[in-house]
């Protein structure tokens, strides 16, 4: 298994452009992790729920259009980072 991560300091960078082209690059099954950092959110949510990864105009639905077989969002604040991807 490989594990590629791409981070950013802010939005509309290139993060999930990048992650996109990768996707379609890669002869192979993948899957993202979503990861959505939010200062005041004091719980750890992980879905792979469809309606909610498949949410139009939504990152989690543009690395499904390109090829990810499996999508996980992880919504959390930064303490709680380590115990989400667990």
């Amino acid at each position: 298994m490989v594990i590629i991560v791409v981070s950013g300091k802010s939005s509309n960078v290139g993060k999930s452009t990048l992650i996109s082209q990768i996707i379609k690059n890669l002869n192979c099954h993948v899957g993202v992790i979503k990861t959505s950092l939010h200062k005041t959110n004091r719980e750890i949510e992980v879905t792979d729920d469809s309606s909610i990864i498949n949410e139009k105009g939504k990152d989690t639905a543009f690395f499904k259009e390109s090829g990810a077989q499996n999508v996980i969002l992880l919504k959390t604040n930064y303490e709680g980072l380590l115990e989400g991807y667990r």
